[in-house]
């Protein structure tokens, strides 16, 4: 496509605009669900940037069809979704948020009973407004769920104990962690060392379980079709999950009650957890060489998050003496998001100057700013004196 108008350049709608090929595109384009009399309804750009990118306004509707009818009169909004990066390449600050708080409704399924819509931003404060923003019961999404905030009780911050840490070799990432920990004991927490096994063994579970068989529930049907289409790693996971049975779903459901008894434990000597966000990281080479047991590597800290009901909240502390960055996460019950967005604002505003990979400094904290519990079902929003 080319042109201000965005006209097809070639093929069977050559020379025609969006709005006048819609109607005629076919199912394989459209899907089933279109409604062909309607306004395009999407567009979805594949694009590889190698520097940074510009950040983009546009107007919504009320504007447009005050000031743009030239261009249709139409307001438009945007989603970036990064398919993969670069070792090194940097998702600043990421709000895992409680199950079942952001809709999911129109997500495209991985494992649907566990599927939870993230948010990335360069600031806790960004995160916060977009949480605010997104979140909210629907009730056409039969896994959305009514959140009631709940604030953290104290500052214990619960670290896995010294045999229980993995670094998978990375000396350098264990010192930004005890560095980290120094930190957080500087803003005022307290660690208290915890048993990390009930977490791990939940984290066994999601690609080890019969979870598995049901990210092939979710693409069954293409995979029947269009086997070849999928990647072989991921072929190859997910495949295995028919091996599993029924009872074998009813006892990893047993296994799992079990795990959620034992991690309360945790949860009444500790307030939050504090882990690396993952224990290393590697260059694409090598995972493409040894792709199962390097990402299992990778989730160490956080397969578990959604199968336990937990909310959490990454942000980067440091950096390797190469330039890779490191990152802690801080995690909570259900629930307690905005806690946690809060105490995890404060420790990136410690740990680092810059912006992200942006060649500019942290900006300084809003005025004003908190997370606040003034919406319905204790759904929290993001106040500030002033956001310009």
């Amino acid at each position: 496509m080319t042109g201000s108008e965005c006209r097809f350049a070639n093929g069977p709608f050559v020379g025609k605009k969006l709005g006048e090929a819609w109607p005629k595109m076919p199912t394989e384009w459209a899907g089933t669900r279109a409604d062909p009399s309607a306004a395009f309804p999407l567009l979805v750009k594949f694009i590889f940037p190698e520097e940074k990118l510009s950040v983009q306004v546009h107007p919504d509707d009320d504007y447009a069809a005050r000031h743009e009818q030239a261009a249709g009169g139409r307001g438009k909004t945007e989603m970036w979704y990064a398919l993969r990066a670069r070792p090194g390449a940097e998702v600043f600050v990421g709000l895992k948020p409680s199950v079942g708080r952001l809709s999911t409704r129109g997500v495209v399924p991985a494992c649907r009973s566990l599927d939870c819509v993230s948010i990335f931003a360069l600031t806790t404060e960004d995160a916060t407004a977009v949480l605010a923003v997104a979140q909210g019961f629907d009730a056409e999404d039969p896994f959305s769920r009514r959140i009631a905030d709940r604030p953290l009780a104290g500052r214990r911050c619960g670290v896995p104990y010294g045999a229980q840490m993995q670094f998978f070799g990375d000396e350098e990432y264990a010192r930004l962690f005890d560095q980290a920990i120094a930190r957080v004991e500087s803003l005022g927490g307290t660690i208290v060392r915890i048993d990390f096994a009930p977490f791990l063994d939940a984290a066994r579970l999601l690609y080890g379980g019969p979870w598995v068989a049901e990210r092939y529930a979710a693409l069954e049907e293409f995979i029947r079709r269009r086997a070849d289409a999928v990647h072989p790693v991921t072929r190859e996971v997910i495949e295995k999950s028919t091996d599993f049975s029924a009872v074998d779903a009813f006892k990893g459901l047993y296994r799992l009650t079990a795990l959620k008894r034992a991690s309360e434990r945790v949860w009444e000597a500790a307030d939050l957890l504090l882990t690396p966000t993952a224990g290393t990281v590697y260059e694409i080479g090598r995972v493409e060489a040894d792709p199962i047991r390097l990402n299992t590597n990778l989730g160490y800290y956080t397969n578990f998050m959604n199968l336990l009901d937990l909310a959490g909240v990454a942000v980067p502390t440091g950096f390797r003496t190469d330039g890779l960055p490191f990152g802690v996460t801080l995690v909570g019950r259900r629930g307690t998001d905005a806690a946690l967005l809060e105490w995890a604002g404060r420790l990136h505003r410690a740990s680092v100057q810059r912006l992200g990979a942006l060649d500019l400094n942290m900006p300084p904290p809003i005025p004003g700013w908190q997370p606040v519990t003034d919406g319905p079902s204790g759904s929290s929003t993001a106040a500030a004196s002033s956001r310009r």
